[in-house]
């Protein structure tokens, strides 16, 4: 996983109980990630449209998930999924820093069945 600086400041706070901003949608792309600049406000390849997230806490996890749904794919064939991110706002636009991104290794989606992504923050003390 690659992470920013400033999304890595808000899991501090989520983890020490304070207020933060947690990231509000998944965007999928079909290209590998290899980094994510402070700068960027999409994920490269990104494709289709942003799904919500859903944000839990625990006491030492946070966590964020959300199920990208098969009915959206429109290629007979599927779609590949080579990486993913989350992102604060559900249309892309310049003020949506990227927040995160994982690289997958050759998901193909198709129209058979759903994709839970599930984010998973734990610090190691």
């Amino acid at each position: 996983m690659t992470i920013t600086d400033s999304f890595l400041l808000e899991v501090s706070k989520g983890l020490n109980g304070e207020t933060f901003n947690i990231p509000g949608y998944l965007s999928i792309g079909t290209t590998d990630i290899t980094s994510v600049e402070t700068s960027d406000t999409i994920l490269s390849g990104e494709l289709l449209s942003r799904t919500a997230l859903i944000g839990n806490r625990s006491s030492t996890i946070l966590s964020f998930s959300s199920i990208r749904s098969g009915a959206v794919i429109l290629s007979p064939t599927g779609i590949p999924i080579e990486s993913s991110g989350l992102q604060a706002d559900g249309i892309p636009n310049a003020s949506d820093p990227l927040l995160c991104g994982v690289s997958h290794a050759g998901i193909l989606q198709t129209t058979n069945f759903d994709i839970e992504f599930i984010y998973e923050l734990q610090p190691i003390r």
